[in-house]
């Protein structure tokens, strides 16, 4: 966005829902995006279309955030899973939390 004249300055198309958005601290081209559609997507304003896709098999990712030097991604999705991704996309699991769910509720 150019917030002074409140326009996009550019706009990607992911599939699905945005549903969160992470800068990369240590360049201000890129940064990635979640979408419904269980992939996270890292963008560059540079590039016509997604620098690099990651698969997060069935569960979309709600939560993001980048370490320091923006080396690794951590994730958060709906089956309760909380990653770690490398630059290369390969994964770690490092928790699995169990929803706690009401039995009155409709979710």
């Amino acid at each position: 966005w150019d917030i002074a004249a409140s326009t996009p300055t550019s706009s990607y198309d992911v599939g699905g829902f945005v549903l969160a958005v992470a800068c990369v601290p240590s360049d201000s081209n890129l940064f990635w995006a979640a979408s419904s559609e269980s992939s996270v997507y890292l963008l560059d304003r540079r590039a016509a279309s997604p620098v690099q896709v990651l698969c997060n098999e069935g569960g979309m990712v709600n939560a993001m955030d980048l370490s320091p030097c923006g080396t690794r991604l951590f994730t958060g999705d709906s089956k309760g899973r909380v990653r770690c991704w490398d630059r290369m996309g390969n994964k770690q699991d490092l928790a699995q939390v169990e929803a706690m769910r009401s039995t009155n509720s409709p979710v």
